[in-house]
Formats: C-alpha cells, structure tokens, sequence
C-alpha cells in the first residue's frame, strides 16, 4: 500500500531537490522588479513580455536536449537565423506560409542532424562542431539573403504576434513543446534509452544501446526548436534577418546554468529549463524597465553566466578549530 505524501516529505524533497534555487532565483526576480519598477511588474507588463519569455523557453529546451547528450549547442544563433530567412525567402518567392514554415523546420533539423554526425562519426568536441557549424549556417544564410532583412506575409506575422486566452502564442507553443518533451522522456522506451545514453556514454554502448542514434536525435531534436524560434521571431519582428539570434545562444545557456544544468554533464530538470527562461526574461524586463541600454543587459547576462558557473568552485576559506589539550605527564621518576 503507497504511502501519501505528507507536507513534511514534500518539503524535504523540495529542500533536497537541486533545481530549487531557479524558483527561487525567479520570485526573487520578480520582488525586485515589484519594488524598484513596479510599472514592469504588472499584469499588462508581463503579458506583453510572455512572447520573448516563449521563444527564449523553445531555445532553452532545444539546449536542455543537447545537455543530456553531454554538450552544449554553439549553433543555436546560426540555426534561428538560418530558419527565419528561409521561411521568409520562400514567403516572399511566392509560396504558401505553411509549406514555407514546414521546409524552414525541416532546414533546422538537417542542421542539427549536421551536428551530431560531426559529434557522433567525427568525434569532435560538442564546442568545436557547433561552433564551426555555426559559421556554416551563417554563411549559408547570409546566400539564402544576400545580407538583407526580408519581409514576411502579414498572415505569418498575425500568428506569431496573436493571443489565445490574453496570453502570447509562443507561450502556448513553449508549454507544449514542455510537455511533449516530459511525455517522450519519461514515458517512451525512447526516452529511457536517451537518458541512459547520456548518463554514461561507455556503459551504454557496452550494453548494445545505440549510442550515436541518441546523439544525432538529440542535435536534431534541438535543430527543430531552433528552428521553431526562428519562425516565431520571424513572425515577431516581421522579416528574416540575420541579427534575428544574436541573444539568444547566451541567454539560453544562462538559463540552464541558473536552472541548476551541470557545465560538464547531464543534469537537467525541462521544467527547471523553463523556469531558467523565464528569470532571464523577467532580469532583461528589469534593466530595460530601468532605462539601461543593450551593452548594460549584455553586460549583467555575462556577469550572471559567469557566476552561475563559477559558484560551485568557490572555496571559502575555512576557520580552524584550535583545542587545548591537556598537557601531558612528564616522566615518572621511581625511588632507586
């Protein structure tokens, strides 16, 4: 017979759990912005920042799948942009908005399929492919438009920037792609397989498991949000260009990091992913509220990666606990 879980049980698994300080992280947040700029702490004001909190919610997932892998993908900036410019090249060629956004997609996962092929066959380095590849698909989508913005249907504009509940559509879009992701991890065969593969790569593929199938899905897997992003700031900002994920790869890695993501291996809660995307909107709403230009908000986003990372190896010096020891008994003398 199951026991029911008490308030005491849930608080020690609360206490115990190493994703608590991003829900912490995050009402802190949003304390600070109700005290110094509370005009940015309103319901209207949070509304109007629930698109960007989604698009950056899709790209910090796509980051998350690749964590379990092990790695970190560089490319996520060149894959945003090369999505949006060919969803916004085939746009303005003629085609149909949906044809356009299913090739565009279609674009993000062979990237990403480019990814792991070079991590998997090649063996390189998560750091070194993804970043070499993003040089490629920059360059690929610096081709795709000659260096030039390029404008978008009005239709394709209208979803992206639409409401369902008084709520952005790119929020939908992210808490579905949330729970798609929870499903296909923790209730597929797949998803066991995939974790394992990425827990311990060696035991894995001692065991028979399909080692370079999880990492290809994983690149590919991350390719399609991207590429999902993409089309959303696309459809946002209303043209392709390729300034389009200039923030996003720094943002999406801090975070994971302030969600509690390990630098070197493959600890990570999607919900605590989320909550990671969700702070670093929330800290950019703040500084924008408090007048501070764009140098400013890359500024503190640096100093927040860098202090997520560096935190676990600081050392604080500790005090030494000096104890008086008896003084010991000299030599016993004896009468002759």
């Amino acid at each position: 017979m199951s026991s029911k879980p008490t308030p005491r049980g849930i608080a020690r698994w609360v206490i115990a759990s190493p994703y608590k300080w991003v829900w912490v992280a995050a009402a802190v947040m949003y304390v600070v912005m109700l005290i110094a700029t509370p005009n940015a702490a309103t319901a209207r004001s949070l509304a109007n920042m629930m698109p960007y909190f989604g698009m950056l919610a899709v790209a910090t997932l796509g980051q998350a799948i690749v964590v379990m892998q092990r790695g970190f993908d560089f490319s996520l900036a060149g894959i945003i942009v090369l999505c949006g410019l060919v969803v916004a090249k085939l746009t303005d060629s003629g085609a149909a908005p949906v044809p356009a956004v299913v090739v565009a997609l279609a674009a993000g996962v062979l990237a990403g399929v480019v990814n792991g092929l070079l991590v998997s066959w090649l063996a390189l380095t998560p750091l070194v492919a993804t970043l070499a590849s993003n040089g490629l698909f920059l360059g690929f989508a610096y081709l795709v438009s000659d260096g030039q913005q390029i404008m978008i249907p009005g239709s394709l504009q209208t979803f992206a920037t639409s409401r369902v509940g008084g709520i952005a559509t790119s929020f939908w879009i992210a808490l579905g792609v949330v729970l798609v992701l929870l499903v296909l991890i923790r209730l597929t065969a797949f998803g066991r397989r995939f974790v394992a593969t990425g827990s311990n790569p060696d035991a894995a593929r001692a065991a028979g498991l399909p080692v370079t199938r999880a990492l290809v899905s994983a690149y590919s897997l991350a390719g399609l949000l991207f590429g999902i992003t993409g089309v959303l700031i696309a459809g946002n900002i209303g043209a392709g260009s390729s300034a389009a994920g200039g923030t996003y790869l720094m943002s999406s890695i801090s975070a994971l990091l302030v969600a509690g993501a390990a630098v070197s291996g493959t600890r990570i809660s999607l919900v605590a992913a989320v909550v990671g995307a969700l702070f670093m909107t929330m800290l950019s709403q703040f500084i924008l509220a408090l007048g501070a230009s764009a140098a400013v908000q890359g500024l503190i986003q640096g100093l927040v990666l860098l202090g997520t990372v560096a935190y676990p190896n600081i050392r604080l010096p500790r005090r030494r606990l000096r104890v008086a020891l008896p003084p010991s008994p000299g030599p016993r003398l004896t009468a002759p």
